[in-house]
């Protein structure tokens, strides 16, 4: 039986439409996805959850009967619109859209995988320009709505072994930046969302350090306030992205030794 939140007051238009704010997250089966989508109904939206899982986006729904289930594959562009087209014809118009799927995988240079590169551009570069194919169109005929992409303080310098991961994630920076310019003039909000390490099955795995490790909810309540606010990047935590983007600016000869260095250190070798 779903639960639903004492702070969620849903309405109707006169014809069965909910008239919440709605926002559609991708990526929602674990991790920072599914926290976000917990966070974001106790605050009063309705969310539309989107994962290859649908067993666990199942799960999901049962926490907040303002969850709903919409299973799909980023990389599957004829499902992305038919999942957008399904949530604006059973609920009304997306407000809010967080291009959250990805996944990582460590990549070296021997041996050379390219699988693996092939994998995560699909997925995480592909699957948020495929969410974007099927929202834009709309948003910006509506002039209004926002939509984020969910990067990585990966994407601000190059790291030992994420090679595919971390090129992915830089790839999604420079594309929110560059349509920002177009957007602006529709009245749609795009920004980017740039976790550190956060605890969950995707990075668990890894025995590289990881410095100020926050949990799925508390990096949820970090993004759910930034969205608030409409900046065009959330970033967090602030101390170890502001090394990261530091980092990028040394000239070469220094910024290779101390990246080496931290990875020695963490055991990212």
């Amino acid at each position: 039986m779903k639960m639903m939140d004492a702070r969620v007051k849903p309405g109707h238009d006169g014809k069965g439409i909910m008239t919440k704010k709605i926002i559609w997250i991708t990526g929602a089966s674990s991790g920072i996805g599914y926290a976000l989508s917990l966070e974001m109904a106790a605050r009063g939206w309705l969310v539309c959850a989107t994962a290859r899982s649908t067993d666990k986006l199942k799960a999901l729904a049962q926490e907040n009967a303002n969850i709903h289930a919409y299973p799909g594959d980023v990389s599957d562009q004829p499902r992305m619109e038919e999942i957008v087209a399904e949530i604006e014809r059973e609920h009304g118009p997306v407000d809010t859209a967080v291009l959250n799927a990805g996944v990582y995988l460590q990549t070296r240079a021997v041996p050379f995988e390219r699988e693996k590169f092939i994998e995560q551009i699909n997925i995480n570069q592909i699957g948020a320009i495929n969410g974007l194919a099927a929202l834009l169109p709309r948003l910006t005929q509506r002039r209004d709505g926002a939509v984020w992409i969910v990067s990585s303080i990966t994407g601000f310098a190059g790291i030992p072994t994420a090679a595919a991961y971390g090129s992915t994630k830089a790839a999604l920076i420079n594309m929110a930046e560059c349509l920002k310019f177009d957007l602006d003039r529709y009245n749609v909000h795009i920004g980017v969302i740039s976790p550190g390490f956060v605890d969950t099955p995707m990075i668990n795995k890894n025995s590289y350090a990881k410095p100020f490790m926050l949990s799925p909810r508390q990096a949820a309540i970090r993004i759910a306030d930034g969205m608030a606010r409409r900046p065009f990047e959330i970033t967090f935590p602030r101390r170890l992205a502001w090394v990261y983007k530091l980092a990028s600016h040394l000239p070469y000869p220094l910024y290779f030794p101390l990246l080496r260095t931290i990875a020695r250190l963490g055991g990212r070798t």
